[in-house]
């Protein structure tokens, strides 16, 4: 009778634990699970072809602002796999949690309204330690982006490229310009080193729209080969309703620049 007591009160504490877990993450729950779509393009380009030798290492890389949570970022596989640039605004809560997991911490901070330059602050900094030697494919995630890291690179280190080569989710707008979705898009070493030796081109990565921008960017660097990945990888990204929320509903009008 006393070990059946024993038991069962052992067991309700287990359930009240456990649906104290539950209640504490239910807005992450359903955050993931009320909207998550998949990428499309809406520009015609070429797939790439895949070969059966892994000819490619890839570096996935992933700007971390102020509304970024470093305790979820474990829900998201994708956000642990990747090589994270802070900026000066991310410390804004939660600085030690959030510093020690930064791979590099940038100078100066970034709202919403400059993501762009946030993306250039990555790229000088990848320039100036020329990771161009160190990689053969740079692969740009957001935090909220769904994804297999194993998966991605596996098929990513077996695609064959010619130079100059960008890939992702394509669109085009009426002026031409051809432009990939933000939360995923990867580009061969050849690409960032003609990045990096050109200031033209850097400076045109400014403002609010990153990937647009980024495009832009590209824009000035001739020969450039666009890639489809509609066929290839497939994976979800989280949408949000208004003004972008990060996984814990804080927005980004909620964190002030450092002055």
């Amino acid at each position: 009778m006393l070990a059946t007591l024993a038991f069962l009160t052992a067991a309700l504490l287990g359930l009240f634990v456990v649906c104290n877990k539950l209640a504490l993450s239910a807005p992450l729950l359903r955050q993931l699970l009320r909207s998550v779509h998949p990428p499309a393009s809406d520009y015609t380009a070429l797939t790439p072809a895949i070969s059966d030798r892994h000819n490619s290492s890839v570096l996935f890389y992933m700007p971390v602002g102020c509304t970024f949570d470093p305790h979820a970022c474990g829900y998201f596989r994708g956000c642990s796999a990747a090589y994270k640039f802070c900026d000066q605004s991310s410390d804004n809560r939660d600085n030690n949690s959030r510093t020690s997991m930064c791979d590099v911490n940038l100078p100066g901070s970034f709202d919403y309204q400059t993501l762009a330059d946030k993306n250039q602050a990555i790229i000088r900094d990848m320039c100036s330690k020329k990771m161009y030697e160190q990689y053969d494919v740079f692969v740009k995630v957001d935090d909220d982006l769904l994804f297999d890291p194993e998966h991605t690179r596996d098929v990513l280190s077996r695609l064959d490229l010619p130079p100059l080569s960008l890939l992702g989710y394509l669109h085009r707008r009426e002026s031409g310009l051809i432009w990939l979705n933000g939360f995923f898009y990867a580009f061969t070493s050849d690409l960032l080193r003609k990045l990096c030796h050109s200031e033209n081109a850097l400076l045109q990565i400014r403002g609010k729209f990153e990937d647009v921008a980024f495009a832009m960017a590209v824009k000035r660097i001739y020969n450039v080969c666009y890639y489809n990945l509609d066929d290839l990888l497939h994976f979800h990204h989280v949408s949000y309703k208004s003004s972008r929320l990060i996984i814990q509903f804080i927005q980004y009008g909620s964190c002030r620049p450092k002055l």
